[in-house]
């Protein structure tokens, strides 16, 4: 379960997306917490999407909320009280967690996982057994890519991988993974990127990847 809070001028502070029953809806704290309300039905039985529970959430410049969660997205008109427009992206991703963030620039800056690594077109899919997916799907973890974007997330830079696993060696789960990726900007342009599994651990400069 994430709780992502977002500054908005109204009602939200806090929006929550997470499995209830077979739908999945989101949560709001218009307090900074201290209380918590269920909201709007976020999607029920769609068969183009793969689940949309984990997802970052930014502050578009035309006030839109805007939720990226692996492969999919959906935006909020309403400060989190409704989400519309659900559907697939165009970037290519597996269907791990990614983290979406507004930088002090204004840029907005994607750290995910690609569908298959670098230089690659397949990769072992997972799942489809109704437990952890309900068709098999690609959860590539042992690459990490950023990307940034220069108009509100309509087009984005070509991805850079900026950390993977070393295949030649022996490894299992979850050291083969560096995932749940968590980006903190120190300073304007000084971004620190942790993941919850793999331990990874890293500095970089926003200006290294801007042209």
């Amino acid at each position: 379960m994430f709780i992502h809070k977002i500054i908005l001028s109204v009602t939200v502070s806090m929006v929550n997306l997470c499995h209830l029953a077979d739908a999945q809806h989101a949560f709001l704290g218009p307090d900074n917490g201290k209380s918590i309300s269920i909201g709007a039905l976020v999607h029920q039985d769609v068969d183009e999407i793969e689940g949309l529970k984990m997802g970052p959430f930014v502050k578009l410049d035309n006030g839109n909320i805007l939720s990226v969660d692996g492969t999919d997205c959906i935006i909020s008109s309403d400060n989190g009280k409704t989400w519309e427009n659900i559907r697939p992206t165009d970037i290519e991703a597996s269907s791990a967690p990614a983290m979406l963030k507004r930088l002090q620039s204004g840029r907005l800056v994607l750290v995910w996982h690609r569908r298959f690594p670098e230089g690659t077109s397949e990769y072992p899919l997972s799942g489809g057994d109704r437990q952890w997916s309900e068709v098999a799907a690609s959860n590539h973890r042992e690459e990490l890519s950023i990307a940034f974007s220069e108009d509100d997330g309509y087009t984005w830079s070509d991805p850079r991988v900026i950390a993977k696993i070393d295949r030649r060696r022996k490894m299992g789960p979850p050291l083969r993974r560096i995932s749940y990726p968590y980006l903190f900007e120190i300073n304007p342009g000084e971004l620190w990127i942790t993941t919850m599994q793999g331990g990874l651990r890293v500095k970089l400069n926003e200006e290294d990847f801007i042209q």
